[in-house]
């Protein structure tokens, strides 16, 4: 990829490269306890950020700490990173490729007022040049000077519980890879991944789109996943952890006692990420194969869940033909 790189440059083209993982580094651990850096109110690991001074951010609930000089646990200055988020490429690509242009494009780079303007503006120049981003680079972008496309890192989409995961991960490769040869030049995509021998990526690979989501339509029959059946979401959060499941298995037997024949009830569960924000959340999902039973039962229901009593601050919501199970 890298000589690849070179030669796409030498030849006065663009080069983008996709990570989908903004900051410097995902990880900060300690090499002498194994000590890691992690969000007080997340189950989440803080990111290391560079910019505009070093310092530790949670992507979920945003709570920013310093970097610490040595491991709070052992007291060793054995700190390292794990991992590479788009700021540590840059610099890496930097190092890389002095003469050219590196323009990074995420949340970050693109916070100040007018600064995306000014970025877009460099990128329209087409000087050889490499654009590096998050997804807010693939979006809709039309550089007809990039004939050399890297997507990096794409196994999370391909391991997520969430089972719209993979087909937004399909979608994702089609469109970063769409920016690659829309001017006078052909274009080439590099993929990489863990598990290159993954069935969604080699159908994408060698046939289309297309035939991804026919396979993928295929398994949800058999499963009897949306759009085969009928899905409706219910969210708890609360500050106590076991009351927010003691809620919502209190309300799924009352919903049972009514629609028992026409409905399927999924836990409760934890949700993907149970805490966040210092409240801890737990699904619950209903499915049915007859949608306006589900809604007849779920209209009564609900106005009922809503007049129940509430403690520990809950908060509920309820999101029909959900998108996303995060």
């Amino acid at each position: 990829l890298i000589s690849h790189i070179k030669h796409t440059l030498e030849r006065k083209e663009q080069v983008l490269i996709f990570l989908n993982r903004r900051g410097y580094a995902p990880i900060l651990l300690c090499e002498s306890c194994g000590w890691q850096a992690d969000c007080p109110h997340c189950d989440a690991h803080f990111t290391l950020h560079a910019q505009p001074y070093a310092h530790l951010q949670c992507h979920h609930c945003g709570s920013i700490h310093r970097l610490p000089e040595q491991c709070p646990a052992c007291q060793k200055p054995s700190l390292k990173t794990l991992g590479t988020g788009t700021a540590k490429l840059e610099e890496h690509l930097q190092e890389l490729f002095p003469h050219f242009d590196v323009i990074r494009v995420d949340r970050d780079s693109t916070s100040r007022v007018g600064s995306w303007q000014k970025i877009y503006d460099r990128i329209q120049q087409n000087k050889p040049s490499i654009l590096l981003g998050t997804q807010m680079l693939a979006k809709g972008h039309h550089f007809p000077h990039v004939t050399l496309v890297a997507i990096l890192d794409i196994d999370a989409g391909l391991l997520s519980v969430d089972i719209r995961a993979p087909e937004r991960t399909a979608q994702l490769i089609v469109q970063v890879a769409g920016r690659a040869g829309r001017g006078e030049h052909k274009g080439t995509v590099y993929l990489q991944s863990h598990r290159p021998e993954h069935p969604m990526l080699n159908t994408l690979i060698n046939h289309d789109y297309r035939t991804v989501a026919k396979q993928m339509l295929a398994e949800r029959k058999i499963a009897l996943l949306p759009p085969y059946r009928y899905t409706v979401l219910v969210r708890v959060d609360s500050k106590d952890r076991s009351y927010s499941q003691q809620f919502l298995a209190d309300i799924a037997q009352q919903l049972r006692a009514m629609a028992a024949e026409t409905i399927d009830i999924w836990g409760p569960i934890p949700a993907p990420m149970e805490r966040k924000a210092g409240r801890y959340r737990a699904h619950m999902v209903i499915l049915s194969s007859d949608r306006a039973k589900l809604h007849f039962y779920l209209r009564q229901w609900w106005q009922h869940v809503l007049h129940l009593p509430r403690q520990h601050q809950l908060r509920l919501s309820i999101d029909v033909d959900p998108q996303e199970f995060s």
